[in-house]
């Protein structure tokens, strides 16, 4: 089936001519014509007649005196709507049957009350808008853009038209006209500003000279399967036309309508209202991913070249699949531009880096094929079956022993929410698709929630006080690849997708625990607290480390992994550690979210069976990472006179003595009691990976035997992403960092090309080569530091693309004003003190900084600063990093500070560049 459609810049009004428009509208029969610059007043309408058509005109006119510069005629035999546009703008939009058609002027002729970028923004926002249909679309007019010619406007054009998954049919000149010179001469002036574009991806278009300077352009759009695409499908949310008024419309069209006053009526009312805004739509399979329909339809085009050459050996058939080819190469490269841009901008690092490992080839590919057997299966529901079973028996082999189940009775006096914290539990949820198995999407919730915020109290209430609902107590789990072989079944890890009621009720659970029970996690553990993070427990595992050296003590550190950490927690155990605790009604909300709970397996949208759980705190929730570190805040009470510093399932204890006996004797008393203490809530401890680092100038043991396991005492060790020594020298982690810089730094070179100097310098670099600098920087060799900078400095010539060293440094920091590694490393730890004194958190470590402070300003107009003669300067100490303080101006101490003016006054004390 196939769809003619003209557009033509007429010049000088349809009046002028319409026995011209007649005349080609009678040969080519067109279901529709736009014509721009049609000039068309209201009493102008009923006189422009044409036998078999009939016109209609933009929004533009408003007045007897108004005109509208854009219009269109359209078959009478055919039903089509016209839909509503800005009238500030020359469009004209109807809907044929299947097809959207829309006719523009002068798209991006600057009106009065805009500036360039807001009036881009403006009518491009109004075509996305447009463009957003099921519909098959063809746009298409005079849009006073020259795009053979680079420009932003252009550019910003393109990026839509990716976006909105269109293609561009005009490929050559379509307006010329002779232009007389100051001295006589005439100059053809040539453009290619008449655009059409479609998602008809087997569509032509035919150029002819008319009476006017621009080319009459005739469509033939014919709608083909996709190439590439196989009958099988499978169905998504379509969100194209999605906005947020319609629902809010219909929602409160429903609560008119119907009480809601269970959390099955607010479901019913949400997926109803759900499936209304954004429909399920049925999308192709496709035997090779391309980028978008755009790069599909140029090689589609290549490719019927190419056989029309292999059939004729026509040259001229050859020619025109290499410029195919050509044009593939240039699209490709603009759509990777513009999705590093994209990407780049994003304040989520892991955005970018999906993008970047995309693209040097790294990226998870949709699980089709595992190895069982010997044999390799490929459905679907095996597979997600074969994984569930896998992910359960893991559990089951790894538990230590039954639960006794001790859900309490009711509560007469049930936890009750209220408003704000609901709203406050909305606030902070993100923005994303993801959803559970009830369908209902965080995105649409938090829309939903700006009209049925009261209806959904009350069904927290009713958990708080009956229980979850068992429809929520079930995760939908997707595998996702670890590293290995993809068609192994042990290089996979489960992740959980949970219900968006679920995560909201966990939320408010979580403010509640944490009003009740504050910092009860013990000072050990790092993990899920404020003011406390990886770069902290790295800064206390240093802090004691240093202090054993200074008085040339020795000792031990060694890491405990566990295995299935957060699937093991035993709400039995739970029950009984916090019973006296926690109050009646948020216990029993507890303990009802713990118990009863099941998972299910997706793959390609087949699920497995429900497979149950008697314990775990579920991975993939808000509530249950803190739960865990409830559950495990003895430890460090339990180990007795030793460091214990903790992230999450993460241990790290330091064990000191003067002797290398005593050391050997607490160490195994305190490993036994670590393995007892985790056996006896339900953990298992994964003997094979203990490490072992000693601490002390020279390594005075190489092996070493912990509770009947003989261990090999290694050189470094790597914690929490950092490699550390036992005599804290930091050759082993520089060099390692060196390494990822150097790596890193041949890929972002590649990526330049795709990214502007200031998307290419916030690219992230710096926080994966940098990472925890606080610890370590401050302390490596100077060879080290000047192989940093250097680095450094190789990262802002690729940024300014001095490849020729034209720029000396001083020029390239002052182009880029980026920090060199010396001046950021003053600048992290110095925010990172300022922080901690300010919080008094963590609490070893603000201990450690209260003894050097001194609470006087040095003298007018410089804050505090830390005095060396309280207490001996350590050997690699934290106080012994705190000399640059002194430079600091004003009072950072002042509470009332905020932590983006702390922020500019420490960039102001510490990077030269910073005015």
């Amino acid at each position: 089936m196939s769809t003619k459609i003209i557009f033509w810049n007429c010049a000088l009004g349809i009046k002028s001519k319409l026995e011209y428009i007649r005349d080609l509208l009678a040969t080519e029969r067109p279901q529709a014509m736009f014509i721009s610059e049609s000039e068309v007043m209201e009493k102008d309408v009923n006189l422009l007649n044409i036998r078999g058509y009939e016109l209609c005109v933009a929004a533009t006119i408003k007045g007897e005196f108004a005109v509208a510069r854009a219009a269109c005629f359209v078959r009478s035999d055919l039903k089509f709507k016209q839909i509503k546009t800005d009238p500030k703008l020359d469009i004209v939009a109807l809907d044929i049957g299947e097809n959207r058609l829309i006719g523009i002027y002068k798209g991006f002729k600057l009106p009065t009350g805009f500036t360039k970028k807001t009036y881009t923004n403006f009518f491009l926002n109004k075509l996305a808008f447009l463009s957003r249909s099921n519909k098959n679309v063809c746009i298409g007019g005079d849009f006073n853009i020259d795009i053979s010619k680079n420009c932003p406007a252009s550019e910003d054009l393109e990026t839509w038209a990716i976006d909105a998954g269109l293609i561009q049919l005009v490929d050559q000149v379509t307006r010329q006209r002779a232009v007389c010179l100051e001295n006589g001469q005439i100059r053809i002036e040539k453009s290619v500003i008449d655009h059409v574009y479609t998602n008809w991806l087997d569509s032509e278009i035919n150029y002819v000279n008319s009476i006017s300077d621009h080319m009459i352009l005739i469509v033939q759009l014919v709608n083909l399967k996709l190439p590439g695409t196989t009958k099988e499908g499978f169905l998504v949310r379509d969100w194209r036309n999605y906005q947020a008024s319609e629902v809010h419309d219909i929602l409160l069209g429903a609560k008119d309508q119907m009480s809601i006053q269970s959390f099955n009526d607010l479901s019913i009312v949400l997926r109803n209202t759900l499936d209304q805004v954004a429909p399920m739509r049925m999308v192709k399979v496709r035997e090779k991913q391309l980028v978008n329909t755009k790069i599909d339809a140029i090689k589609k085009r290549r490719d019927r070249f190419l056989k029309k050459y292999k059939n004729s050996r026509n040259p001229e058939h050859l020619a025109k699949a290499k410029s195919f080819t050509k044009t593939l190469k240039k699209v490709v490269k603009k759509e990777a531009r513009r999705t590093f841009q994209l990407k780049a901008v994003s304040p989520n690092p892991k955005n970018f880096w999906q993008t970047f490992n995309f693209a040097l080839g790294g990226f998870n590919s949709p699980i089709t094929m595992i190895t069982m057997n010997g044999k390799d299966e490929k459905d679907a529901l095996v597979l997600s079956n074969a994984f569930a079973n896998f992910f359960g028996d893991k559990i089951t082999k790894l538990c230590n022993g039954e639960i006794d189940y001790c859900v309490p009775e009711k509560p007469e006096a049930p936890i009750r929410f209220n408003i704000v914290e609901l709203r406050e539990a909305i606030k902070t949820m993100s923005n994303k698709k993801s959803f559970g198995l009830d369908g209902i999407t965080q995105n649409f919730f938090r829309t939903s929630m700006q009209v049925l915020d009261h209806e959904s109290l009350e069904v927290l209430n009713e958990f708080a006080r009956n229980g979850l609902d068992t429809s929520l107590k079930t995760a939908r789990v997707i595998p996702l690849h670890k590293k290995g072989d993809k068609t192994d079944l042990n290089n996979y890890r489960p992740v959980s997708n949970l219900s968006v009621f679920s995560k909201v009720y966990e939320k408010c659970l979580l403010m509640r625990l944490e009003s009740e029970l504050r910092n009860v996690e013990g000072e050990h553990q790092h993990a899920y607290r404020k003011s406390h993070s990886t770069e902290t427990a790295l800064l206390t595992i240093q802090a004691v480390m240093s202090e054993t050296l200074d008085e040339n003590h020795q000792g031990r550190l060694y890491s405990v992994d566990l295995s299935a950490a957060f699937d093991l927690l035993r709400p039995d155990k739970f029950y009984n550690m916090f019973r006296n605790r926690i109050s009646e009604g948020l216990m029993f909300a507890l303990m009802d979210f713990l118990t009863e709970r099941s998972f299910v397996v997706e793959l390609d949208k087949k699920q497995s069976n429900k497979i149950n759980l008697d314990r775990g705190c579920v991975q993939g929730s808000i509530l249950g990472p803190k739960l865990f570190t409830l559950y495990t805040h003895e430890l460090a009470n339990e180990l007795g006179d030793v460091k214990v510093v903790t992230y999450a399932d993460d241990t790290y204890v330091i064990i000191t003595g003067e002797s290398i006996d005593e050391i050997k004797r607490k160490a195994n008393i305190t490993f036994e009691r670590h393995v007892n203490y985790l056996t006896k809530i339900g953990m298992v401890v994964n003997k094979s990976k203990t490490e072992v680092l000693w601490i002390g100038k020279e390594k005075a043991i190489e092996d070493i035997e912990l509770n009947n396991l003989k261990l090999k005492v290694a050189d470094n060790i790597k914690a929490l992403g950092i490699m550390i020594s036992g005599n804290l020298n930091w050759d082993a982690h520089a060099n390692l960092a060196l390494e990822k810089g150097k790596k890193l730094m041949s890929s972002f070179s590649f990526l330049r090309k795709y990214l502007t100097r200031d998307q290419f310098l916030k690219a992230h670099f710096y926080g994966a080569v940098f990472y925890a600098t606080v610890v370590w920087f401050d302390r490596c060799k100077e060879r080290f530091k000047t192989k940093f900078k250097s680095l450094h400095y190789r990262l802002l010539r690729t940024a300014c693309k001095d490849y020729h060293f034209s720029k000396s440094k001083f020029e390239l920091t002052k182009i880029c004003n980026w920090a060199n590694p010396i001046e950021w490393n003053k600048f992290a730890t110095a925010s990172k003190v300022v922080k901690i004194v300010r919080d008094q958190m963590p609490k070893p470590l603000f201990d450690l900084l209260d003894k050097t402070l001194y609470v006087e300003p040095r003298k007018p107009g410089f804050g505090k600063f830390f005095d060396s003669s309280k207490t001996k300067w350590g050997y690699q100490s934290i106080q012994n990093r705190m000399a640059m303080m002194g430079e600091v101006k004003d009072d950072w101490m002042e509470r009332h500070i905020s932590d983006d003016a702390i922020r500019i006054l420490m960039k102001n004390s510490f990077f030269g560049y910073f005015n």
